[in-house]
């Protein structure tokens, strides 16, 4: 099953990313940013997809989202 993930970036870090099933983006631990945390994009991602997110499996980042509400992701590229 397809799961909406909002993938926030931080206005001071334009590589480092928090992802979120929070619409606002409220969950996103603030020390982690040194400034907001702005939505970038929505996603509709699904656990067994085979396909990578920014060297990442969707399975690992929805695991991740579910024990721990959120995941932040330093990248050295823009989020895809």
């Amino acid at each position: 099953m397809k799961k909406k993930v909002y993938v926030f970036s931080c206005t001071k870090n334009k590589m480092k990313f928090g992802l979120t099933y929070d619409s606002t983006g409220a969950n996103l631990p603030h020390q982690r940013c040194d400034g907001q945390w702005i939505l970038y994009k929505v996603m509709n991602l699904e656990p067994n997809a085979p396909s990578v997110v920014n060297g990442q499996n969707p399975g690992v980042i929805l695991a991740t989202i579910d024990r721990d509400g959120f995941m932040i992701r330093e990248t050295r590229s823009v989020f895809i």
